[in-house]
């Protein structure tokens, strides 16, 4: 199997031309010797990898060590879980709504998305809002697919995209809008298509434009698409912020300059090296890394009120501290 990306996990062999020649190899990155493991069969490649290997042979020299990066990004990997009680299944993304009525009051409302049907004794279909008294909401008749992330604008209204086709009864491609003065679920355009498309993340900026990280998987060619995509509130209308990525955005967050940051599994984004978080500069459009990023995935992001961003994801050390801007 050829190194590259993939979007599912690979069995990958090894073989040397050298008949009877003994492979050494490492799964960490780091150069395999007489006493790392020995090769024996298929390697079984889960998750984002560097097969690092050689074959020795007694009375030959040994052969050079060969390297082969595997990743593994997968359109069906699902933001991480919780569980939430009263829920018949998971919660994937939980925001506090202090806009809407009956919500403004502390300790404010939640609304939950996620991959369930039922809240309590109530078919919520993948979302509900849970009031300041403990008891369930119903929004509409939900979505016939999981929800991964939510956002709230400035009038309460509910944005929720994921993996799904109808939202209240109404076609939407993966992403749609609650409007809390109807009571209604509506399409944002065309939505975010494509073969097998989900939407893992979403924020707003301060004009109320909604910002979607999005993702693909095209069958036929077995490659997976990434983008970042704005919702023009003022237009109605669809523009890609950016499609040169080399693996998703799980969080999408913004400061208070309407500088934009992402945090994800892509070391590539709008043809710049950032290791798995990055930023969008408002005033000159362009893309840029945070030093020298994170040592893996980046899950989540928040900014507090001083403009510190912070990060949290599946990376064993941090090249990259949280501080202020432009430090």
């Amino acid at each position: 199997m050829p190194e590259g990306d993939y979007s599912v996990a690979q069995s990958v062999t090894l073989a040397s031309t050298t008949a009877d020649a003994t492979i050494y190899y490492t799964l960490d990155g780091t150069a395999p010797t007489a006493a790392s493991t020995p090769y024996s069969g298929e390697i079984s490649v889960t998750s984002s990898t560097v097969i690092m290997a050689f074959a020795v042979l007694s009375g030959w020299t040994d052969s050079t060590i060969s390297a082969a990066a595997y990743t593994i990004n997968s359109s069906t990997q699902l933001p991480p879980s919780l569980s939430v009680p009263g829920l018949s299944g998971s919660a994937n993304v939980i925001v506090k709504d202090s806009v809407s009525t009956g919500c403004t009051t502390s300790p404010n409302c939640l609304i939950v998305g996620g991959d369930f049907a039922a809240a309590g004794t109530l078919a919520a279909n993948n979302i509900v809002k849970i009031k300041t008294d403990g008891s369930f909401a119903v929004m509409g008749t939900g979505m016939d697919g999981q929800v991964n992330a939510l956002a709230i604008d400035s009038a309460g209204n509910v944005y929720a995209a994921g993996r799904f086709t109808t939202a209240g009864g109404v076609s939407a491609a993966n992403i749609a809008k609650w409007n809390v003065a109807s009571s209604t679920w509506s399409a944002l355009g065309t939505g975010l298509t494509g073969d097998d498309a989900a939407a893992r993340a979403l924020a707003l900026d301060s004009a109320g434009n909604l910002y979607a990280a999005a993702e693909s998987w095209n069958q036929e060619t077995e490659v997976s698409s990434f983008r970042i995509a704005k919702w023009n509130v003022t237009s109605s209308s669809w523009s890609d912020l950016v499609t040169e990525m080399d693996g998703y955005a799980n969080s999408l967050a913004f400061d208070g300059s309407g500088n934009l940051y992402a945090g994800g599994a892509f070391t590539t984004i709008g043809g710049v090296t950032a290791n798995y978080i990055a930023n969008w500069n408002v005033a000159s459009s362009t893309w840029s890394a945070l030093g020298a990023g994170m040592g893996d995935h980046v899950i989540a992001l928040a900014m507090d009120s001083a403009g510190n961003l912070f990060a949290g994801g599946d990376f064993l050390h941090r090249r990259w501290r949280s501080c202020k801007l432009h430090c």
